[in-house]
C-alpha cells in the first residue's frame, strides 16, 4: 500500500474524480454546493485531493438573486410564516 507507484496511482485518479466532482455540485448549485462545503472540511473522511478541489466552494460560488431567494422562500413558507417576518436584508 506504501509503493510510490500505488500512492501516485490513486493520486492521479482521486485527483481527476475531484475536479468532476467539483463541476457536478456547481452544476447541480443549491444544497449540493453546502455538501461540497461540508464535505472539503471532513479531512477525517476525504482524501485531500479532494479537500483541495473542494476548498473552492468555500469562497467562490456566486451570491444567488436576491429575487430568486426571495421566491423560494414564498413558495417555502406559509402565509403566517411569511406574516411573522418583520423584514429581510438582501445583503
Amino acid at each position: 500500500d506504501d509503493h510510490p507507484d500505488i500512492i501516485d496511482f490513486w493520486s492521479k485518479i482521486h485527483t481527476r474524480n475531484a475536479l468532476r466532482l467539483l463541476r457536478q455540485i456547481k452544476n447541480l448549485a443549491g444544497f449540493w454546493v453546502k455538501v461540497g462545503q461540508y464535505l472539503s472540511t471532513r479531512a477525517d473522511i476525504m482524501p485531500p485531493e479532494y479537500l483541495k478541489s473542494l476548498a473552492e466552494l468555500q469562497d467562490s460560488m456566486p451570491p444567488k438573486p436576491f429575487n430568486d431567494v426571495l421566491a423560494t422562500i414564498r413558495e417555502e413558507l406559509d402565509g403566517d410564516t411569511l406574516e411573522a417576518i418583520e423584514s429581510i436584508d438582501p445583503e
